[in-house]
């Protein structure tokens, strides 16, 4: 697999998104707004993108921005440690 490349191929798709493969973990990361997200592979990183940005959606309303807030006071609480919230 040309990591490079599929790196490159995620950033077009996702080019608000940060992401880079960890070296030492051999997986595919992303930080999607505050939520942290590791994957084997960049089809898998893809995917995961997507299924967050939809449960993140504004078309959720007031319910969407309460995870959101929920999901920041967790963070918040953890002294700047990443963890992932499922609310």
């Amino acid at each position: 697999m040309n990591i490079p490349y599929e790196l490159h191929l995620l950033r077009r798709r996702f080019p608000t998104v940060t992401l880079w493969f960890g070296h030492t973990t051999r997986h595919f990361w992303a930080l999607v707004d505050d939520r942290l997200i590791e994957a084997t592979t960049p089809q898998e990183l893809a995917n995961a993108i997507n299924d967050t940005r939809i449960r993140q959606s504004p078309a959720l309303g007031a319910a969407g921005s309460k995870v959101a807030d929920a999901r920041r006071t967790a963070l918040a609480q953890t002294q700047g440690a990443w963890v992932d919230v499922a609310l």
